[in-house]
């Protein structure tokens, strides 16, 4: 009776395996009582570490790119049978950060020399030793790269720092000229020098209170989350034929006129009734948008290279 032959394939996992690499060599000694001759031992990224650079790796990975505290990895590691204290890990990781430390050097001069940077905070818990079991908001601030060059587009230069005080940004930024563009927080708007920095603003952050507004049932925030979305459709529609700014200006210039034409209507003393001070939720983000205008209208889409 005929038949044939079927295959299953299933995904399975190897648990990671660490083992003791040994090298051997041969001391030649002279019985002139000279100084031993050997070969050398093989070279590592970090010398007389006694960690080769698989583990070293690892670490940083873990550490870094997945944010596993040095204690869990120490856990993780106890389970497989290897003991490598908390200690021992920061201490590669401190000897791996000098290591690095031009490559970063020279991430942080491409970007702030792209002419153009996009700049945010991420906020990040970290363990407050002063009150132990605890922790305080730090901040991580990311500076984007935005270049014709494929080589810098894209970059991000991270700096950590305690606070999310603008003077960190405000000190990186002293020399930059070009254009920065960030998400309207409060002392973003005046860092650099005067008339070195061109700020920009963000068409997606004002959006966010509109749509907040739309949710809670404020059906007057409908017209401007379409006019956000118009824009953004042209934003798209520039990118590809990379030929923004002079289409996209005049609808900006347009939507303001109409914005402001309808404050003074609503302020206008002309009306019957004596008028009332706005309330309801999407007065508040008009009036939170109002000021970021200028900044704002010139975020206009424009080519990788602009």
């Amino acid at each position: 009776m005929p038949g044939f032959g079927e295959r299953l394939e299933v995904l399975a996992r190897r648990p990671a395996v660490y083992y003791v690499k040994a090298f051997e060599r041969t001391v030649w000694v002279s019985p002139a009582k000279s100084a031993p001759v050997a070969t050398p031992w093989p070279a590592d990224v970090l010398p007389r570490a006694r960690m080769p650079v698989s583990v070293v790796a690892h670490l940083a990975a873990a550490h870094y790119c997945e944010h596993l505290p040095f204690y869990r990895l120490e856990q993780q590691l106890a389970r497989t049978g290897v003991a490598l204290a908390r200690s021992t890990q920061v201490a590669l990781m401190t000897r791996l950060d000098a290591l690095v430390a031009p490559l970063v050097a020279h991430v942080k001069t491409a970007v702030l020399g792209s002419g153009y940077v996009h700049l945010d905070a991420t906020p990040v818990d970290v363990c407050d030793r002063t009150r132990p079991g605890r922790t305080r908001e730090a901040t991580l601030w990311a500076y984007r790269a935005r270049s014709a060059d494929p080589a810098v587009e894209g970059l991000v230069w991270f700096e950590y720092q305690a606070s999310k005080s603008p003077a960190h940004p405000r000190a990186v930024l002293a020399a930059y000229r070009g254009v920065l563009q960030t998400d309207g927080a409060a002392g973003l708007d005046a860092l650099g020098m005067p008339n070195a920095v061109t700020h920009l603003g963000c068409w997606a952050h004002a959006r966010r209170r509109f749509i907040q507004a739309l949710r809670l049932g404020e059906s007057r925030a409908g017209p401007y989350v379409a006019q956000f979305d118009r824009l953004f459709r042209l934003d798209a529609r520039a990118r590809r034929i990379a030929a923004a700014r002079p289409a996209h200006a005049p609808r900006v210039a347009a939507w303001r006129a109409r914005v402001e034409a309808r404050e003074r209507a609503r302020r206008s003393p002309r009306r019957s009734s004596p008028a009332r001070p706005p309330t309801g939720s999407c007065c508040r983000p008009r009036a939170r948008w109002a000021r970021p205008w200028a900044t704002c209208s010139r975020s206009a889409p424009r080519s990788r290279g602009a």
